[in-house]
């Protein structure tokens, strides 16, 4: 089919036509064939043109993912993107707001150096529409972790300050009332603290990636602040939904200890009339003291969360609870062991010690799974957890 035929068939009122057309080019994508002419003509006249119903725009944007596009091909397509992020028709909001990480890097800098992240994304994530608050929530997040709009935002003070403020939109879907919403949130918190971890062992931590470490060192301090309503949220989620919840509990613990640790050895520096290299420690030194009576008060409710999964019936759910709660008891007991005594830093470790009895219970947790799972990676895993964490036993 030539491309005037291509183009005559997407502006007619042949839906059928239209999605077998693109299902065929989907499979000749798929099979490595040369498509940037048509491709072209479909963002023209479905993505740019906004011609076509939404089961039509979707396939566009699936065709636009699956091949490589002509740099004259990605005006159109932005000029597209904005246009559906403010249409006002929720399915084409989601429609473009899904694709938005899917953009080159320099196309996203464009967008961010213009604004667009602002005023097109950001206010997405309040959104009345759930979809749409949970597009908005995903890619948000995926945009502020490409590595090259992290050294932009770390680059410039103020875009730093807007970055900060809209993880601060991120983290906050993990409390909202739509499931939907809180997952996709809680998917979205959890890449954030796993690219802080990763930055935080890269060498000296500098540039962009001390920017994820901030930033997920201020997302620790918020959800700990509100850390009983959310577990009691968390609750009410579907078993499936469990696992991220308990990922996320784990990042915190590390990252309300780590805060806490940091802004107490900071205070008994500057009590003592020394200095602290603050490297990497983002705002940990300055921490308030009522941000300390909230860690306080989270840890012992993350604790007790991660334990009651360990009667989950879902296998999946179970392993996670005891790989956390293993990992969290080793790391409270290495720092019990080198805690001072008194202080404040020494106060926080002993309400971050996971007792005894809860690193036996998720070890008998994992022996217990491992006569359920069929799965022989799984339960090389289980094993592998038990005998890296008998010593704690001890």
């Amino acid at each position: 089919m030539g491309d005037a035929m291509i183009r005559e068939l997407l502006l007619s009122d042949d839906v059928a036509g239209q999605v077998e057309l693109l299902l065929n080019l989907l499979s000749d994508a798929a099979a490595g064939r040369e498509l940037s002419n048509v491709v072209s003509e479909v963002i023209q006249v479905t993505i740019a043109g906004g011609v076509g119903q939404q089961q039509v725009k979707q396939l566009a944007y699936d065709l636009c993912k699956a091949v490589p596009l002509l740099p004259s091909d990605y005006g159109l397509l932005v000029d597209g993107i904005k246009n559906d992020i403010s249409c006002g028709v929720p399915e084409a909001q989601v429609l473009a707001l899904r694709y938005l990480p899917h953009l080159p890097p320099e196309h996203l800098l464009h967008l961010l150096d213009k604004g667009d992240i602002a005023n097109f994304v950001e206010p997405h994530t309040r959104s009345t529409s759930p979809p749409v608050r949970c597009a908005a929530t995903s890619a948000l997040a995926a945009v502020l972790l490409v590595p090259e709009v992290q050294a932009a935002l770390a680059a410039s003070p103020d875009l730093a300050t807007s970055g900060s403020d809209w993880w601060d939109s991120v983290v906050d879907a993990v409390g909202d009332s739509m499931p939907d919403v809180l997952v996709s949130g809680l998917a979205a918190t959890n890449a954030l603290f796993e690219a802080a971890a990763a930055g935080g062992s890269a060498a000296g931590g500098a540039g962009s990636s001390t920017g994820c470490v901030v930033a997920a060192q201020r997302a620790a301090l918020r959800l700990a602040a509100g850390m009983g309503p959310l577990l009691d949220t968390w609750r009410m989620l579907h078993t499936h939904a469990q696992v991220p919840v308990i990922q996320l509990l784990g990042h915190l613990w590390g990252h309300l200890l780590a805060a806490d640790a940091a802004a107490a050895a900071h205070a008994a520096a500057t009590a003592a009339g020394g200095r602290l290299s603050n490297s990497g420690g983002g705002a940990a030194a300055d921490l308030p003291e009522s941000s300390s009576g909230s860690i306080a008060a989270a840890l012992p409710g993350i604790l007790a969360y991660l334990t009651n999964s360990l009667n989950s019936l879902n296998p999946a759910v179970k392993l996670e609870a005891a790989r956390v709660l293993l990992r969290v008891s080793k790391a409270s007991s290495s720092s019990s062991s080198s805690s001072s005594g008194d202080g404040l830093l020494s106060r926080m470790r002993l309400v971050g010690a996971v007792p005894p009895a809860t690193a036996a219970a998720a070890i008998e947790a994992l022996l217990e799974l491992k006569g359920r799972l069929l799965v022989e990676a799984a339960l090389e895993e289980v094993v592998s957890l038990v005998a890296a964490h008998l010593e704690l036993l001890q």
